[in-house]
């Protein structure tokens, strides 16, 4: 007796064996887009912390003092303390990001000298 072609638990094996492959590469293409979002924020986030931090660096020696500022989504404070016995400012800027998972958060910190 000559067999062609496939039983049917042959084709039921490898259609299962063929979804379980699917489902992990849908589960990976979605963690790999939520990590692309989350990294364009923090780049973001970057970025407007180092123009806070360079917007002090770039006229005189900066008051001591403390500020905010929202840039769509992301919130910025930062703070303008004496250092080095009042000869240079530390510059801390902290960004909050928006997240699924909660906000995160990017801290850029500068030394002025005056």
């Amino acid at each position: 007796m000559r067999r062609d072609g496939f039983t049917i638990l042959e084709v039921l094996m490898a259609v299962l064996v063929l979804s379980l492959g699917l489902v992990g590469i849908t589960g990976a293409t979605a963690s790999t887009t939520r990590m692309i979002a989350a990294g364009r924020w923090h780049v973001r986030a970057s970025a407007l912390g180092m123009r806070l931090v360079e917007s002090q660096r770039s006229g005189a020696c900066p008051p001591v003092g403390a500020g905010e500022a929202v840039e769509g989504p992301l919130r910025a404070r930062w703070t303008i303390s004496a250092a080095a016995g009042g000869r240079a400012r530390l510059v801390v800027a902290v960004v909050e990001t928006p997240g699924s998972g909660g906000a995160g958060v990017d801290t850029i910190a500068a030394t002025i000298g005056c």
